[in-house]
């Protein structure tokens, strides 16, 4: 069941991811949609970080991923040059929800676009969102200790 944010929450994810968009970061625990699942996300909010991505590794543990955070709202484009790990992409709203998710080949030099202007797009391992019934629609949140 997806819980509505509150306008507060829209405007304080969104803020959040922007105040975190600009300086360096390392990973930190975020949840989908009010706990049903959790997952380790590295940041990838510099241009060095964006164009090094997950290329050259050789794994990506299990329950984590990479959140790619560009600093203009616009189409935005990803490839798997260099890049061994099977891996599933989604595009994010800037309120941290899922507007569309891939299934990206290893190695493969083709570029996939999302449809909309966005700002965030999020590599796991691929079958994490299905394994973990995160979807279209569901939302990225931050960790509280509630």
């Amino acid at each position: 069941m997806q819980i509505p944010l509150s306008t507060f929450e829209k405007k304080f994810l969104s803020l959040y991811f922007l105040i975190f968009s600009i300086i360096p970061l390392h990973a930190t625990e975020m949840v989908f949609d009010r706990g049903i699942a959790s997952i380790n996300i590295e940041f990838a909010n510099t241009l060095n970080l964006r164009k090094q991505g997950l290329m050259k590794r050789a794994k990506l543990n299990q329950d984590s991923g990479m959140l790619f955070i560009w600093p203009e709202k616009e189409q935005q484009c990803m490839w798997m040059k260099d890049t061994s790990i099977p891996l599933s992409l989604a595009f994010l709203k800037d309120d941290g929800m899922i507007l569309e998710i891939f299934y990206l080949e290893p190695f493969s030099k083709s570029s996939v676009c999302s449809s909309n202007e966005v700002r965030f797009a999020l590599e796991v391992n691929r079958g994490w969102f299905r394994e973990n019934n995160v979807n279209i629609g569901s939302r990225l949140e931050m960790k509280t200790n509630d």
